[in-house]
């Protein structure tokens, strides 16, 4: 099959047209004449407008279906697409074999190779904000690890115990917790460990938040040793004071053992102590001497970088004034 081969210049020029491959027969060539025709140049581009292009003008290029059924008529000599001067307005048309000048009713078959260009540069702006998110930083809420134990560590079976902690300004979830823990030789039974905010009378632990992890107590050792709570998605209120809470499940034959130490040092220290004995109906006031060893990890979210947010806008605006050019008026 043959293929099309076109040239559109200013006016005046001439325009050479290959055999059609429609079906419809070869273009007379009396008509091409009329696409260089004063008449005919003019009224396509009305206003003093120079043509913009002519679609598939690409020597040796297939016609498109669209074009095939507007170029391959007899009366068409070539479809092209012109710029009003005043409004700077994309209109499209044809010339008509007798000379004249037809006005496209089908505008949206001819793209403004413009609006190719714009929409290339937007998309590569808002895919250059990707990579401009600042990556997610650990940060360590709490962490006296560190820190010499004091005795053998605080019982837990019918006993609950809470470590306060407080969050930070920025938005984050709890990843990992860590806490030194053994059981008595003969424990059995589970322990929660579990987050609880400080709504309690004098800021002691009130509500339950989240559950961080059931764990049996046979999976501990019986002389202390770090127990890694990791792969968490806890996601809590920045600014806001927390306890973590160790409880008894059922424990017997000796429960488990939280240890502590009696130095306030560390990453979040001093920080609230507090226990209960009946299940969490009271709690005892809030201490600081003897705080539980913990270590409570988070990732913080995402936050756009500057530069980043700049080129998202621009990308966007970029979308806005292309949807607005494209608008019928």
């Amino acid at each position: 099959m043959g293929s099309p081969s076109r040239q559109v210049g200013g006016q005046g020029s001439a325009l050479s047209l290959a055999q059609s491959t429609v079906g419809l027969g070869r273009v007379p060539r009396a008509s091409v004449g009329h696409l260089g025709s004063p008449s005919c140049t003019r009224r396509r581009c009305r206003g003093g407008g120079a043509p913009l292009r002519s679609p598939g003008s690409t020597p040796g290029a297939a016609p498109t279906a669209s074009r095939r059924s507007r170029e391959g008529a007899p009366h068409v000599v070539a479809a092209f697409e012109c710029k009003q001067i005043f409004t700077n307005r994309p209109t499209t048309g044809y010339c008509h074999q007798s000379g004249g000048y037809r006005r496209d009713s089908h505008p949206h078959l001819l793209k403004p190779i413009a609006m190719h260009r714009s929409t290339r540069l937007c998309l590569l702006l808002l895919a250059l904000t990707l990579p401009g998110l600042a990556p997610a930083a650990l940060i360590t809420l709490s962490d006296n690890l560190s820190e010499t134990n004091f005795s053998a560590g605080a019982f837990v079976s019918s006993t609950a115990l809470a470590q306060g902690f407080s969050t930070t300004s920025s938005a984050f979830k709890i990843t990992d917790v860590a806490l030194p823990l053994y059981r008595g030789v003969t424990a059995v039974g589970d322990f929660l460990v579990s987050i609880f905010n400080n709504s309690g009378a004098g800021g002691t632990p009130g509500a339950k938040m989240a559950d961080v992890a059931t764990v049996l107590a046979s999976s501990l050792g019986t002389s202390s040793a770090l127990y890694d709570i990791s792969n968490l998605s806890i996601t809590l209120t920045p600014s806001t004071s927390y306890f973590l809470v160790l409880s008894g499940v059922g424990l017997t034959g000796g429960g488990v053992y939280w240890s502590f130490t009696n130095s306030t040092s560390g990453t979040g220290f001093p920080s609230a102590y507090s226990r209960t004995n009946d299940g969490g109906v009271s709690w005892s006031s809030n201490g600081m001497s003897f705080p539980q060893q913990m270590r409570i990890q988070a990732d913080a979210a995402q936050v756009p970088e500057p530069a980043t947010l700049a080129l998202f806008a621009i990308g966007l605006a970029g979308l806005g004034a292309r949807r607005a050019a494209r608008r019928p008026r």
